[in-house]
């Protein structure tokens, strides 16, 4: 990663339970004091933005947690920010993200195809989009967003996160 590039780490959780599903982010700007993949975890760096969002009374673990991949890289780019480490304790949307892994329903097979897309995004502008599993103990504030937003029904997932499906690429930048 150049020196000059702006390198962010995003953390991202979902969950579901009877009533409620919901996602959430954190995206961690540096100085950062770790950078040993298995020691990594969301209390190094300065936190930058977080987020959530409320998927109805619908949807499966799985899909929370993809939407919180996307709904956080998504908030990377529109803020401009090329070189991301994607942390998430989902070895599922790791796995997808990282394309080790096929989809195994129809909603995680549009999260591919969104995956796909944001790829392609990055890879245009030279960007580095990685993707990488952390411990649950280690991604603590992506949990508390995602059950924050759970507890409060709310904000609302815009719809493109919901369903799992990105704008083209000509759209997300």
């Amino acid at each position: 990663i150049p020196p000059s590039a702006s390198y962010v780490r995003l953390f991202t959780d979902g969950g579901a339970r009877p009533g409620a599903a919901g996602y959430g982010f954190v995206i961690k700007i540096p100085p950062f004091a770790e950078y040993h993949p298995d020691r990594i975890d969301d209390t190094d760096g300065r936190t930058l933005v977080s987020g959530g969002g409320y998927m109805n009374t619908t949807g499966t673990n799985n899909e929370a947690e993809a939407a919180g991949a996307l709904a956080g890289i998504e908030a990377c780019l529109r803020k401009g920010f090329l070189y991301v480490h994607h942390l998430t304790d989902s070895t599922v949307v790791e796995g997808i993200a990282s394309t080790t892994t096929q989809p195994h329903t129809y909603a995680l097979a549009d999260f591919e195809r969104s995956m796909q897309s944001l790829r392609r995004v990055f890879a245009s502008h030279n960007g580095v989009l990685h993707h990488q599993h952390v411990l649950r103990h280690r991604n603590k504030a992506a949990d508390a967003e995602a059950n924050r937003v759970m507890n409060i029904l709310a904000p609302a997932a815009p719809p493109r996160v919901l369903t799992l499906t990105m704008p083209p690429p000509a759209d997300m930048t």
